[in-house]
């Protein structure tokens, strides 16, 4: 084998390993894709739950009640 196809066939090799490091990357890369959008729609889900949880629950009415200092404030429960 001369010496430019020695160098020929090494450069495709680098080229073989190159591209299979690159495929495994983008294997990498759609796998997450799918598990993130996976992701997104299982939160969708959970806020459309907690959203309409929350419409369900029954409506409080807080009330603030103010203490006033005044001379008939202890006497005002006997």
């Amino acid at each position: 084998m001369s010496r430019r196809e020695s160098r020929w066939q090494a450069g495709q090799s680098r080229l073989r390993a190159r591209l299979e490091a690159c495929e495994k990357e983008r294997l990498d890369a759609l796998e997450r894709v799918h598990r993130l959008e996976a992701d997104r729609v299982r939160m969708m889900g959970q806020l459309k739950e907690a959203a309409n949880s929350a419409d369900r629950r029954p409506k409080t009415i807080r009330v603030k009640v103010l203490y006033f200092k005044s001379p008939i404030y202890p006497y005002m429960f006997d």
